[in-house]
């Protein structure tokens, strides 16, 4: 058995502990203060002082010169009752259905596991634990404040459960991984009236209409077909009564795409035809982005190639998938960091349907098998140590 593998299979109690504490104490966004106040308290325990360089974000080093890897966990919740029945279920209104207190654990015993052998490292590595994933906030907020200065290359850890694939299953891609994600708030600005006499008015809510149908052309004939990309409005607020024509319409709306060309003229698009159809029947549209978004997720394909080798290494290679551009429609703010470096994300299973875990990611009753935190930190672990010694 490779050996980081098996040491984190040793301190597996330590890490599920470390797991079931940040899950009861949750946390939406940057408001994470139990979580990472109960983290710096650990990694000072292993000898290790946390920087704590924007609200609840914290980095460290392990190892001194030559090349730096960075390892990422982001540690935020969602906002949503659990419903899970684990006996250490979050009370609080915040849900860890995403994983990302595995995260923040299999990231915590990779810090243990390298503190063991920082003589031996032959090179740095740099952690990032990321609040405000969720709200694709927190990498662009620690990459602003250098979080990716003299990094070379960079490594995060997604979990997964209510798949089909076997815990310490793992999954890369070369090439896209996650789709960018856009938030568009359309506002249709025009005349109400009395719902009798829609002459009196330009009538909001039509043109809203014809808006959302103009741009679902966009999708279907100006982006080409191989392409993915998602153009959906999800949600239109107007109105107060049968009868009362409303002054203003607000379209909610969310754009995804796997090219950063093609997300430029997704969101140019989107914006010019709304504006010129509300235009054409003497309205105003007002079309705003959300500062909160992410590009897409484009794992660099060498590294890809590096990391995967050592992945085989680490938990054999019967459990190691590699694919070229297979990527989900979901978005990660990890991408902020691949802008800067060299990064590759990389998915690990820890809960598959038949042996139970039948609930799917991001809903309040998903449950995760801990044996899979030993699979992940050891993947971390391992992964730093040897591209360093590989590439010094």
């Amino acid at each position: 058995m490779n050996e980081f593998l098996a040491r984190a299979k040793e301190i597996l109690p330590e890490t599920i502990r470390v797991r079931r504490t940040i899950h009861q104490n949750g946390g939406i966004g940057f408001d994470l203060r139990p979580t990472v106040d109960f983290l710096k308290a650990e990694l000072k325990n292993i000898g290790i002082e946390a920087e704590e360089i924007v609200d609840c974000g914290l980095t460290f080093t392990i190892g001194k010169g030559g090349k730096t890897i960075l390892l990422r966990a982001d540690i935020d919740a969602l906002p949503m009752m659990e419903r899970s029945g684990e006996e250490f279920a979050c009370t609080n209104g915040t849900c860890h259905s995403c994983g990302h207190d595995l995260h923040g654990a299999g990231l915590f015993a990779a810090a243990k596991m390298l503190k063991e052998r920082e003589n031996e490292l032959e090179g740095t590595v740099k952690f990032m634990f990321q609040p405000a994933e969720e709200t694709l906030q927190g990498a662009k907020k620690m990459v602003e404040a250098g979080i990716c200065e003299g990094v070379d290359a960079a490594m995060a850890i997604h979990v997964g459960s209510g798949g089909p694939r076997k815990t310490g299953h793992v999954h890369v891609t070369r090439g896209a991984c996650y789709a960018s994600g856009d938030k568009v708030t359309i506002t249709v600005k025009g005349t109400g009236g009395h719902g009798a006499y829609p002459h009196s008015t330009n009538d909001p809510i039509s043109i809203a209409a014809s808006i959302i149908l103009n741009v679902q052309r966009i999708q279907a004939r100006e982006i080409p077909a191989q392409a993915m990309s998602v153009i959906n409005f999800c949600s239109i607020h107007a109105g107060t009564a049968a009868n009362i024509t409303p002054e203003s319409v607000e379209i909610l709306g969310t754009i995804r795409t796997l090219d950063s060309k093609i997300r430029e003229q997704a969101l140019k698009r989107v914006k010019e035809v709304a504006e010129a159809t509300a235009k054409m029947y003497n309205a105003e549209a007002v079309v705003e982005y959300d500062e909160a978004n992410a590009p897409p997720v484009i794992n660099d394909a060498e590294l890809v190639n590096q990391f995967a080798e050592i992945f085989k290494e680490t938990v054999g290679e019967e459990n190691v998938e590699v694919t070229d551009n297979r990527s989900v429609n979901g978005s990660e703010d990890f991408a902020y960091v691949g802008e800067k470096v060299p990064a590759v994300m990389v998915s690990c299973a820890c809960g598959c349907r038949d042996d139970g875990y039948d609930s799917p990611m991001h809903n309040p009753m998903v449950r995760f098998d801990e044996n899979g935190l030993a699979y992940s930190s050891a993947l971390y672990a391992s992964t730093a140590f040897n591209w360093l010694k590989r590439n010094k």
